[in-house]
């Protein structure tokens, strides 16, 4: 059975070579393709890990999978490869923004220093004005509320939560390219 979550056939040969090494690696009873939609309908729908229908990989092998290509760096390999696709697709170059590259500054530098964060208080005006480069945080936070498991902080370790939302920026970008 396919969900909405379900990979297509254009997206799995997207992504297919990435994972051809870690398909020779052994035999498995369940393929890689069934896998990740496994680890896409829980991210996607919201639901436990045990809680997944009986017709995808059973929770212990999927959660496997997840938990091993996070700790391997696959996720973020397939992330960032995914994400020079779809600058090119959009006529940008494979190195990100300057916003991206300062964030990720201040995130190391907040990280050894001990630096604290002020937020400024959001500025109240009658009528709509677009803030430069704050629509495009906006539409990506947007565009993350359509997967329920991160509608809540449900993961035990912040590194958990990282690779839920790069899993699900993966299925974003996925389906970007094939549309």
């Amino acid at each position: 059975m396919t969900y909405p979550s379900s990979l297509t056939d254009t997206q799995w040969q997207l992504i297919e070579p990435i994972f051809e090494e870690e398909m020779l690696l052994r035999k498995r009873a369940w393929p890689l393709r069934s896998i990740l939609d496994a680890i896409f309908y829980v991210i996607k729908g919201g639901v436990q890990w045990r809680m997944m229908p009986s017709d995808l990989p059973c929770w212990q092998t999927a959660y496997y999978y997840y938990r091993k290509w996070r700790t391997d760096g696959c996720w973020e390999m397939l992330h960032d490869c995914l994400s020079k696709q779809v600058r090119r697709k959009h006529g940008k170059e494979d190195s990100p923004s300057v916003g991206i590259t300062m964030w990720e500054w201040v995130k190391n530098t907040f990280r050894h220093l001990d630096w604290k964060l002020e937020i400024v208080s959001k500025i109240h005006r009658k009528v709509f004005e677009a803030l430069p480069k704050r629509w495009i945080v906006e539409r990506t936070f947007g565009w993350l509320n359509l997967y329920r498991r991160l509608s809540k902080d449900y993961e035990y370790s912040t590194k958990s939560s990282e690779t839920m939302i790069k899993v699900a920026m993966i299925h974003l970008m996925l389906k970007k390219l094939t549309k």
